[in-house]
Order: structure tokens, then C-alpha cells, then sequence
């Protein structure tokens, strides 16, 4: 979050963090432009993704799998993602095309990736309609049905 918070220091951005571990805070504190939501669960977090316009997804660590759930929610509701390039994002998210990666603990390279979406309506536009597709085509309850059934019907 340390990085988040220095790549939207001084923009005309409003950042939502959900969590619940201080530790995982690394120092973050709430401030100005910073909300910081603990408890945040079910129907409080489905609406802070409803409402939001980009989920960043900013990861300390790289061999560790981590954000995916967070990713294909926000894939679900037609979000724009952008998240620190690890192994297992990039099994998600393909930059340019569902979404943003960026270097991990690189500030500039997050501010670049926010301030290019709230520049280019076109590329915001493409990213929800992409990342909403891959969500329906391969995470959706229709798509585990479907596979289900394939399952089934291969054995």
C-alpha cells in the first residue's frame, strides 16, 4: 500500500484500502485522499467495488499468489484493473488488453498506469468491456457449469 499511496500523493484521486491486517499497512494511514476500511466484508465490500472506477491491486511480494480473487471480482463488475506484474496476475490480467500491470514497489509506473485510464477514455472503455468478457468466459458460475459439464461428459 506504501506504493499506492505514493503514486496517488497529490492527484485529483480519491484511494479506498480495504484491509484488515496493520501489518499489511506497512505505515499507511489515512489522510485527505486516503480511506482506509477495515471489516469490509460481503455486502459493504460488493459495494465499494460497485462504486469504485479502477481496483489497483498493489503486491509486496512476488512469489506468492495473491489479488486473484480481488481481480476476477472486479473483472465481474466491469472494472478497469491495475495490478503489480507478479506470475500469477499475469494468469489473469494480459496488460493492454484486460487490464494494467505495473513494476512492483514502482510508484511512478502506478501514477503512469491511473493518470493513462482518467486520459484515454477509449483504452478505460476497452479495458471494462475485455476484462468483463474473460470474467463471463471463464469465471463466471455459467463458465464453471459449462466445464462441469464437460468434465462429465469427457469421463
Amino acid at each position: 500500500y506504501p506504493t499506492l499511496v505514493a503514486a496517488t500523493a497529490g492527484e485529483p484521486v480519491d484511494v479506498t484500502i480495504i484491509c484488515d491486517q496493520k501489518e499489511s499497512l506497512n505505515g499507511v494511514t489515512e489522510g485527505p485522499n486516503i480511506r482506509i476500511l477495515r471489516q469490509c466484508y460481503g455486502a459493504c465490500y460488493l459495494q465499494e467495488l460497485r462504486d469504485c472506477d479502477v481496483m489497483v491491486v498493489p503486491l509486496a511480494v512476488q512469489d506468492i499468489s495473491a489479488g486473484q480473487m480481488t481481480i476476477v471480482q472486479s473483472m465481474a463488475y466491469a472494472k478497469p484493473v491495475i495490478a503489480t506484474r507478479t506470475p500469477t496476475v499475469a494468469d489473469y490480467v494480459a496488460d493492454g488488453e484486460t487490464g494494467l500491470l505495473v513494476e512492483r514497489g514502482s510508484p511512478e509506473a502506478l501514477r503512469a498506469a491511473i493518470r493513462r485510464l482518467q486520459q484515454d477514455g477509449e483504452l478505460y472503455l476497452r479495458l471494462q468491456k475485455a476484462a468483463h468478457a474473460v470474467y463471463v468466459r471463464q469465471f463466471s458460475q455459467m463458465a464453471a457449469v459449462r466445464n462441469l459439464v464437460q468434465a462429465v461428459e469427457r469421463a
